[in-house]
C-alpha cells in the first residue's frame, strides 16, 4: 500500500516536473535568442540581463522538494541533473564572453592607441575561449533536452552553428593581429560634398600600422601625393576624362561595390615608388565620411587649433577644412591637407581618454553609421572580409541567388568637375514600380535634386553640380525611355593608343559591353546588374528631375500565393528621401497591406531596404 501511494506520488510529481521544465525550456530558449540578439546588437551588458533570466528559472526549477526525494529513483531526473549542471556551465561560459566583449567594446580603442597590444590580444583569446567552452556545452544541453521529449526550434539551435563561426572568425582576427610584422592599413576619408560612386571623395587619407594590435603609426597624407610617384599609365572610366588624363588612387573608388573599389585603391597605393620601393603592401582599407567625423566631435567637444586660429566643432569642421584646405597659407606652400595632419593626433588623443559614458555614445554612433553605410571596411583575408559581408559592413553590391523574385535598386552619383556643391544637394527618389499579369514589372523612376548652393560665399559650394548619374537595376531590365538628363560628349584629353596606356581589366569588362541608348546615355552590365547611365546636371538655385522607364520582363512568375523582394541599395554619403509604390498585377493583392499598392517612404535611408512581400490571388 505504502509503494503503491509512493508510485502515485511519484509518477504525478514526475509528470509535473516535465510540464514545468518543457514550459521552462521554451523561456531559457527565448532567452538565449535575445542573448543572441543582443550581442550582435553590440549591447553585452543587455545580453547578461538574458543570461540572469536563465540562471534564475533553473534554479526555479530545482526548488522542489520532491525534486531530491526522486532524483535518485527517476531516470529522467539524473538526467535533469546533467542539463542543471550544464546549463550552469555554459551561463557561466556566456557569461565570461559577454563580460569580455563589454570589456573590449569599452577599452579596445584605448588598447589599439596606447600601445597595450598585448592585453588586447589576451582579451581576444579569452572570448574565443568562452566560445569553445559554450559549444560543447549546448550540444549536450540539446541531446539532453530530447530525454524530455523537448527539442530545440531552429532559431536557438542555429546559436551553435553561430558561435562556430564566430570563432573562426575571432581566430582569424587575432591571428591577423598577433604577427611580428606590422599590418598596414588605409583610412580613407571621404567628402561627400563632392559624391563618388563608393561616397566621397577621398582627398586624404591615414596610413596607420598595427604591431601585435598596438597602433605604432599614424601619417596623414594628400591623396595626389602617392599618385606623384605612380609608374603606371592607366586609362580612367570614360567620365573622368573631363577632369584627368590619367587614372591613380585619387580616383579608383569609381565602384559603386566597395570591395572592388576598396581593393583597387590599395593596388594603386602599392604600386606607387613611395610604398612600393619599401616593399610595404597594406591589408585592409577602412572608408569612413565626414559625418562619422562630425558626430564624434559632438562626443569630444571643440579641438582648438592655435596655430589656425580656428576651433573645430561638430558644426563646422567641414567648412573649416575645406576653406584651409582650397585657400589656406599651407596650399601656397604645396601641403594642402596639413590641417588634417595636426588635427587628426589631437583628435584620436580625445576620444581615448573619453570617460564610460562617452564610450557608450561612442559605440551607438558608431552602429549608427555602419546601419547607413558611413562607414565600409575591406580586408584582403577572406575570413575577415566575408564576416564583412555577412554583417552588412562591407558595402558590396546586393547579390540575389537563383531563386530571388522581384526587383532592385540603386542610384549612384558620381561628381565629375563639379566642385564640393553636393554638400547643398538634396535628393529625392521616387519609383512606381507595377507589375503586369504576365509578370513583367514596368518601372517608372523619378530622381528630382535640387542645388540650394547658390548663395554661398564659397565658389566650390556654388558650382554647377555636374552629376554622372548611374541607375542599377536587375540584369535583366530594358529601358524604354529616360528624360531630363544633360546631354555631354567626351573627348579622350590624350591619345591613349599612342601613349601606351593600358586598360584597367574591371573597366574594360564594363565599357567594353556598354551600349548608346540615346546620347549620352549608356546601358552596361556591372556587379551582376544592368546599369542605365547618364549626365544630369543642376545649376545652384535650381530643381531638376530625371524620369527613367524601364522594365524587368518575366520577373515575377505568378502563383496564388508568390513571394516578392525589393531591395534597395543605398549609395555612401547621399542622403535624401525614398519613397515606393509597388502596384500588384491585376486580380492580386499584398498580403501586407491587403491593398493592391504597396508603399513605403523613408527619408532616412539606410544602407540596404528589403521588403519581404507576398502577392495573393484575391480569387482563393
Amino acid at each position: 500500500m505504502v509503494f503503491a501511494v509512493f508510485a502515485s506520488v511519484s509518477i504525478f510529481q514526475l509528470s509535473k516536473f516535465e510540464t514545468k521544465t518543457k514550459t521552462s525550456a521554451q523561456f531559457i530558449q527565448e532567452q538565449f535568442k535575445n542573448f543572441k540578439s543582443q550581442t550582435l546588437a553590440l549591447k553585452p551588458g543587455e545580453a547578461q540581463e538574458s543570461l540572469t533570466n536563465i540562471k534564475e528559472e533553473i534554479q526555479n526549477l530545482k526548488k522542489p522538494a520532491a525534486y531530491e526525494l526522486l532524483e535518485n529513483a527517476i531516470s529522467k531526473l539524473k538526467n535533469a541533473s546533467a542539463v542543471f549542471r550544464d546549463f550552469a556551465l555554459l551561463t557561466g561560459a556566456l557569461d565570461s564572453f559577454s563580460s569580455e566583449a563589454e570589456y573590449l567594446q569599452e577599452n579596445a580603442f584605448h588598447l589599439i592607441t596606447n600601445q597595450q597590444g598585448k592585453e588586447l590580444l589576451e582579451s581576444l583569446q579569452k572570448l574565443s575561449a568562452s566560445i569553445d567552452d559554450s559549444t560543447g556545452l549546448f550540444t549536450n544541453i540539446k541531446n539532453e533536452a530530447l530525454t524530455f521529449g523537448y527539442k530545440f526550434d531552429r532559431e536557438a539551435s542555429a546559436l551553435n552553428s553561430e558561435l562556430s563561426l564566430a570563432k573562426q572568425t575571432l581566430d582569424a582576427l587575432i591571428n591577423w593581429l598577433n604577427q611580428p610584422e606590422p599590418r598596414n592599413i588605409i583610412i580613407l576619408f571621404q567628402n561627400p560634398s563632392e559624391i563618388r560612386p563608393a561616397g566621397g571623395f577621398a582627398g586624404s587619407y591615414a596610413e596607420i600600422a598595427l604591431e601585435q594590435a598596438s597602433l605604432t603609426k599614424i601619417k596623414v597624407q594628400d591623396i595626389y601625393y602617392p599618385d606623384r610617384f605612380l609608374p603606371l599609365r592607366i586609362i580612367p572610366p570614360k567620365p573622368l576624362q573631363l577632369i584627368t588624363a590619367n587614372w591613380g588612387a585619387r580616383d579608383a573608388a569609381w565602384f559603386f561595390d566597395f570591395p572592388t573599389s576598396a581593393a583597387k585603391t590599395l593596388k594603386l597605393l602599392e604600386e606607387s615608388r613611395i610604398y612600393k620601393e619599401r616593399g610595404e603592401n597594406f591589408a585592409a582599407l577602412l572608408a569612413i565620411n565626414v559625418d562619422v567625423i562630425e558626430s564624434l566631435l559632438d562626443i569630444t567637444g571643440p579641438i582648438e587649433l592655435r596655430e589656425y586660429g580656428a576651433t573645430i566643432n561638430k558644426n563646422n569642421f567641414l567648412s573649416e577644412i575645406q576653406r584651409e584646405v582650397e585657400t589656406g597659407g599651407d596650399k601656397k606652400a604645396g601641403d594642402p591637407k596639413r590641417i588634417l595632419k595636426v588635427l587628426t593626433p589631437i583628435f584620436l588623443g580625445k576620444i581615448s581618454a573619453l570617460d564610460e559614458n562617452q564610450k557608450q555614445r561612442v559605440i551607438e554612433k558608431i552602429k549608427r553609421h555602419l546601419a547607413n553605410k558611413d562607414i565600409a571596411v575591406f580586408f584582403k583575408d577572406p575570413i575577415l572580409e566575408s564576416y564583412a559581408k555577412n554583417h552588412g559592413i562591407s558595402g558590396e553590391v546586393f547579390q540575389q541567388d537563383k531563386n530571388f523574385v522581384g526587383d532592385y535598386l540603386a542610384v549612384v552619383n558620381a561628381n565629375i568637375g563639379g566642385g564640393k556643391s553636393d554638400e547643398f544637394v538634396e535628393q529625392t527618389i521616387e519609383l512606381r514600380s507595377k507589375i503586369g499579369e504576365n509578370g513583367t514589372i514596368f518601372n517608372h523612376l523619378v530622381i528630382e535634386r535640387s542645388h540650394r548652393g547658390q548663395d554661398q560665399p564659397d565658389w566650390w559650394y556654388r558650382s554647377v553640380n555636374k552629376n554622372y548619374i548611374q541607375i542599377l537595376a536587375p540584369l535583366n531590365a530594358s529601358l524604354l525611355d529616360i528624360k531630363g538628363n544633360t546631354s555631354r560628349k567626351i573627348k579622350p584629353p590624350i591619345n591613349y593608343g599612342e601613349r601606351g596606356y593600358d586598360r584597367d581589366l574591371d573597366l574594360r569588362a564594363i565599357e567594353s559591353a556598354a551600349q548608346v541608348f540615346k546620347e549620352s546615355v549608356e546601358e552596361s552590365i556591372q556587379f551582376g546588374k544592368k546599369s542605365f547611365a547618364a549626365w544630369f546636371d543642376v545649376k545652384g538655385g535650381e530643381s531638376k528631375k530625371l524620369e527613367i522607364q524601364y522594365q524587368n520582363e518575366n520577373a515575377v512568375k505568378l502563383s496564388g500565393r508568390t513571394r516578392y523582394q525589393f531591395v534597395f541599395d543605398k549609395q555612401a554619403g547621399v542622403n535624401g528621401e525614398l519613397r515606393l509604390f509597388i502596384e500588384a498585377p491585376p486580380g492580386y493583392k499584398w498580403a501586407e497591406n491587403q491593398q493592391s499598392v504597396y508603399e513605403y517612404e523613408t527619408d532616412n535611408i539606410p544602407a540596404r531596404i528589403i521588403l519581404d512581400l507576398t502577392l495573393i490571388d484575391q480569387k482563393l
